[in-house]
């Protein structure tokens, strides 16, 4: 598999707090890499260094082979980078998912909007106001926003948190049916086996500094990350 997006050496303080100091991760096409870590150990960060939405204090990011010291989000989404943060919603309460959708489909091109909201189940909430959706409606719509720009790589954080089981299955299943297309997938998240479920490679960022652990089967064997991360001994 192509590796479509690379973050290296990674490092990044917020003024005396030092929280990433040399981080890399890579996605690579067709496959869903899990960032995993416990609370504050900067999976938000590195998403957002590795989406041009802050910068590193040093590192580099690359995507599609072209390096950025000082990755531009509009540059990053432009070549096929889309970023679902989590505590800033892509959907405008007053406006209905109808309309987010239209600019959208005005600025990326048309196709494919009604099988994406028939798979994510929220065809019927088109006229709906973002303001009425529910938590799991609002990150499926999200979700289907993402889609809609055809992605190559998708970055996602914490897209299973706070909403039920139903919705959690639908997401895992097109996450999956995403990285099936060809989409390199990074989520991150701490419903530990919802993520090792979907991922394909698992991360583990720890002290500033991450850890290939291999696929999720060799993660859940991985000594150190049973007794740091799962607390298990």
């Amino acid at each position: 598999m192509s590796v479509v997006l690379r973050a290296d050496s990674i490092g990044k303080s917020f003024g005396r707090r030092r929280v990433l100091t040399s981080a890399y991760f890579e996605a690579s096409a067709g496959a869903v890499t899990a960032l995993v870590g416990r609370n504050g150990a900067g999976k938000s960060t590195l998403l957002r260094i590795a989406a041009g939405w802050i910068a590193a204090d040093h590192g580099l990011v690359e995507l599609h082979g072209r390096r950025h010291l000082r990755p531009d989000p509009a540059a990053l989404a432009n070549d096929g980078l889309v970023f679902v943060p989590i505590d800033r919603s892509l959907l405008s309460p007053p406006f209905t998912l109808a309309q987010h959708l239209d600019a959208v489909e005005a600025r990326f091109g048309g196709g494919g909007r009604a099988a994406v909201l028939e798979r994510l189940g929220i065809a019927a909430l088109e006229r709906a106001r973002c303001a009425s959706l529910s938590g799991g409606e609002r990150r499926r719509a999200e979700l289907a926003l993402a889609l809609l720009r055809r992605p190559s790589c998708l970055l996602l954080d914490e897209p299973f948190r706070g909403i039920d089981p139903r919705d959690v299955e639908v997401l895992q299943a097109v996450v999956r049916e995403a990285a099936g297309a060809g989409c390199a997938v990074v989520l991150t998240g701490h419903e530990i086996s919802t993520i090792l479920a979907v991922a394909d490679s698992v991360v583990w960022l720890r002290d500033g500094t991450t850890q290939a652990l291999g696929s999720p089967a060799q993660a859940a064997e991985d000594w150190r990350f049973r007794r740091g991360y799962l607390g298990v001994r």
